[in-house]
């Protein structure tokens, strides 16, 4: 764990891959998730890819196209 903000960076830039500059904040995510949930599944997204964005943002399901 962390005792930090910059030390939690690192680690999740370590263990993920991250590039640093490329974070944003929690709200662009759930803004950019939730377009994507709008527009539908487009062809060649993989279930792993959704349970994955799932897991970012927490309480957001797959509910197809609106």
């Amino acid at each position: 764990m962390a005792e930090d903000p910059l030390a939690a960076l690192v680690v999740a830039e370590e263990r993920t891959g991250a590039v640093r500059g490329r974070w944003v904040n929690e709200n662009v995510v759930q803004d950019e998730y939730g377009d994507f949930v709008r527009a539908g599944r487009p062809s060649g997204v993989s279930a792993d890819l959704l349970e994955m964005v799932g897991a970012i943002a927490p309480g957001t399901r797959w509910s197809g196209p609106t």
